[in-house]
């Protein structure tokens, strides 16, 4: 079968919410903490930039907001990253400076998720994106995915 519309990266609210914080962690913040709205909005939506749409910039700030990772004030002029965001953008940028194998990678995320996602973590290790979730439901055990 033919696709005739590519497929849209951050059509997953998680992954466009993932997106939102680096960019929003990456713009030097004002008083306050502050990020303007449009520093985040802009790059998210350029040709030039992610090339994403206006749906998935609300479901990815709604997701972002429903994890504790960012915070919208209710004007909508700027967001803050709050503690549980810049704790998971750490522990994803320490576990892609160490040169991991998937299992030990597994092992680290298993032992130690994040407060923000308990239950799974997402980072990205040498060009993929590694999903990692570890449950009591699954005794604790791991589940591995990557993809490209």
């Amino acid at each position: 079968m033919t696709r005739l519309a590519a497929e849209r990266p951050y059509s997953n609210p998680e992954t466009a919410a993932r997106k939102l914080l680096e960019l929003a962690k990456s713009i030097e913040a004002v008083q306050d903490g502050r990020i303007h709205i449009e520093k985040i909005n802009a790059p998210f939506l350029s040709k030039d930039g992610c090339k994403a749409t206006g749906p998935e910039f609300g479901a990815g700030i709604r997701f972002a907001i429903e994890q504790g990772w960012l915070e919208l004030h209710e004007s909508g002029t700027y967001v803050r990253l709050k503690k549980a965001g810049e704790d998971l953008l750490a522990h994803a940028g320490e576990l892609r400076k160490q040169k991991l194998g998937p299992y030990r990678l597994m092992e680290i995320m298993a032992a130690k998720p994040t407060a923000a996602a308990p239950h799974a973590s997402t980072c990205n290790v040498q060009g993929r994106i590694v999903i990692v979730a570890a449950s009591s439901h699954m005794g604790g055990c791991g589940r591995l995915a990557c993809a490209n």
